[in-house]
């Protein structure tokens, strides 16, 4: 009875509810990109679309796009860690937010409006250099702003819930948020994407389906990745907690030494590599070898 009052009191449901809600918008505005990004720059030839930019180049976007990512993100992380919990004088005067995770993600989900919409405004309209260009830089400015976004809010789950069943509880609760955000990112974007088209019936979706769903994804997005900022209180304290000096390369030698993490890690990448190159051809199956459209997507 003890323990469950004391897990009880780790984080209220106020706080589960606004993580779960939050990591519905970390699926939002990663995954609609991750699903249709290459098909909307370079879709299927001979069909009426608009090709931004020629099969053999898109890749170099998302391939560079996520190697910029990988190496943002420890950046993210350690400026995160060494943040002072108190407003400084600038913070107080954008935002006085208290904490060392709230303010990346108040101040990060903003930014990542722009960006979320942006990607799918190439400036040439048809195949040209600059829209490769202008893709790659989009999509790298915009995984720096995810990142930013979500680095801290993963950190700060561990840090609210501190206890193994306080941690499996709120570990629940993000699950969830996960699973229903990547059935509405995945799941339904496709038939969300014909409904939104203003090509006439029978033709090709218009590339302003695209940008209408995204901009409706990056609202939402940023509504529900503002209620942890305004409703999760963080417990550190950097004026009080002892400061740990722990060297950079350490966690990588510790974590290459542990069988069941090699295991779990290489399973999950392998997992991802399939996923994500069924992802990415998805949408040209459903065109061309079942003659449907974005919908086709969701029913597959």
């Amino acid at each position: 009875m003890a323990n469950e009052c004391r897990t009880n009191r780790e984080f209220t449901w106020v706080e589960g509810l606004a993580f779960c809600l939050a990591y519905v918008g970390v699926q939002l505005c990663s995954e609609v990109i991750n699903q249709w990004g290459t098909y909307f720059y370079s879709p299927s030839e001979g069909v009426g679309r608009t090709i931004f930019v020629h099969i053999g180049m898109v890749k170099y976007i998302f391939i560079i796009g996520t190697m910029w990512d990988a190496l943002i993100g420890p950046v993210v992380g350690i400026f995160s860690d060494k943040t002072s919990t108190q407003p400084g004088r600038l913070r107080r005067l954008l935002a006085p937010i208290r904490g060392r995770r709230r303010p990346f993600i108040f101040f990060g989900s903003i930014f990542m409006v722009f960006t979320s919409i942006a990607f799918w405004y190439p400036p040439v309209q048809g195949n040209s250099p600059l829209n490769l260009y202008y893709g790659t830089f989009m999509l790298c400015m915009h995984w720096t702003l995810f990142t930013i976004t979500t680095m801290p809010l993963f950190a700060l789950g561990p840090e609210v819930a501190r206890s193994e069943e306080a941690r499996v509880k709120l570990g629940t609760w993000i699950a969830v948020g996960l699973v229903v955000g990547l059935a509405v990112a995945n799941g339904l974007s496709g038939l969300f994407i014909e409904w939104l088209s203003t090509a006439p019936e029978g033709q090709p979706t218009s590339p302003e389906a695209y940008r209408r769903l995204s901009a409706i994804y990056a609202v939402i997005s940023l509504v529900l990745f503002q209620l942890p900022v305004w409703l999760v209180r963080e417990r550190y304290d950097s004026e009080t907690a002892a400061k740990k000096h722990e060297p950079i390369f350490e966690g990588f030698t510790d974590a290459a030494r542990n069988i069941p993490f090699i295991i779990y890690f290489t399973g999950f990448f392998m997992f991802t590599v399939g996923f994500l190159a069924a992802q990415r051809a998805l949408p040209y199956w459903a065109e061309l070898g079942l003659e449907g459209g974005e919908a086709t997507v969701t029913i597959l």
